[in-house]
């Protein structure tokens, strides 16, 4: 058996005084937190915590108030993607998107008018063709003989179709 650790295979970690909210015991003792919890046993939601560490309550993403507004701290409360398109992320923890964006992480585009255009495109086929040609043949070659040879050549044509293209 080997120390700290339970189960058939002995691969269970134990972690004596437990993981909260969500946190996995990955060691013996040692818990692996989900997002926006810290501590020995993930017992720290740091979107509740007071900027100055202290118990007291405080409006989500206040750990990202004034005084901390670091990058690596609103990067912590808008998720591991963060915020795309030029998107910033708020003390609250969500993306405020630019205009023409929208979406948790300002992933998706809005577009207020669609512009109609044609765009080519090419398609090719193989054609089997045919080659006739006339040899002389036979005793002496005094007889003409037709040989037919088969052959295939790559055919393109150019086709359009319509597409709608965002036109903010």
């Amino acid at each position: 058996m080997v120390r700290g650790y339970v189960g058939p295979r002995c691969d269970k970690a134990i972690c004596h005084q437990g993981c909260r909210n969500g946190g996995r015991c990955v060691r013996p003792g040692v818990c692996s937190c989900r997002q926006g919890f810290t501590g020995k046993t993930c017992e720290n939601d740091i979107s509740r915590q007071h900027p100055r560490n202290t118990n007291l309550a405080a409006p989500l993403g206040s750990l990202c108030s004034k005084r901390r507004k670091s990058r690596a701290c609103l990067k912590g409360l808008c998720g591991v993607k963060g915020c795309k398109n030029g998107g910033k992320c708020s003390t609250s923890g969500k993306c405020l998107c630019r205009n023409g964006f929208h979406g948790s992480h300002c992933q998706h585009r809005r577009c207020k008018t669609y512009q109609r255009s044609s765009e080519p495109y090419r398609r090719g086929y193989k054609r089997k063709f045919k080659a006739v040609t006339k040899e002389k043949c036979g005793p002496f070659s005094l007889d003409t003989c037709v040989k037919e040879r088969s052959f295939y050549k790559m055919i393109y044509k150019t086709f359009y179709r319509t597409v709608y293209k965002c036109g903010l």
